[in-house]
């Protein structure tokens, strides 16, 4: 796979393989705008500049698909999303080189942050393309984290990330290669019901 000539192409893995245990229901196919947070998701990263993108399915997959527009993305199914997120990234990167062996970088990012949009997804990318930098990270409240895009120079140890510590481990072991993009308070994940009911009262009508 390092050994591939780079092609100028840039892949995307939508996480959404999770059970939702701590919203008590399935978190993708909440409305959100005109569709759910998931289509919502999709919309906005098929609108960005990413060349392939990568959709992780797992728990509910039936439900999910039944609800979803996938058209346009690639679908995989995580058999092993129990088991944590690193699962789920590696389940979608393998599935992106399949695609375009020759990938340039990788974008990360959750169905589950609809306030993040086609214009900070871009600017991730264009800060990628133009910094030389290899890392691009959102950062909030002081922190960094998805989305996220990482040069194919990171690719062997994504794909070897094991149980839900997620592409932070990345972050916190390659500081100086990282460029942080601001994304103000847009970077809340709806994880729980009061947060969504929160956000969706005032965002998602």
């Amino acid at each position: 796979m390092q050994d591939q000539q780079p092609e100028d192409v840039h892949g995307a893995i939508i996480l959404a393989a999770g059970a939702s245990t701590r919203m008590g229901r399935v978190k993708q196919t909440l409305p959100w705008k005109e569709s759910t947070l998931l289509q919502h998701a999709i919309d906005q990263v098929l609108a960005s500049s990413i060349d392939e993108v990568v959709v992780v399915l797992g728990s509910n997959r039936e439900h999910v698909e039944a609800r979803t527009d996938l058209s346009g993305v690639h679908v995989v199914f995580n058999p092993k999303w129990e088991e944590g997120m690193a699962t789920s990234i590696v389940s979608g990167l393998k599935a992106l080189l399949d695609l375009r062996p020759g990938l340039r970088s990788v974008l990360i990012l959750l169905s589950d942050q609809p306030l993040i949009d086609v214009k900070h997804y871009n600017k991730l990318i264009y800060s990628y393309i133009s910094s030389g930098h290899k890392i691009i990270s959102s950062s909030y409240s002081e922190q960094l984290g998805v989305p996220v895009v990482f040069d194919r120079r990171f690719f062997r140890e994504l794909l070897e990330l094991k149980g839900d510590r997620g592409a932070r481990a990345l972050l916190n072991t390659y500081p100086d290669d990282i460029i942080a993009i601001d994304a103000g308070d847009k970077g809340v994940d709806l994880d729980t019901e009061d947060k969504y009911r929160h956000y969706h009262d005032r965002f998602g009508q």
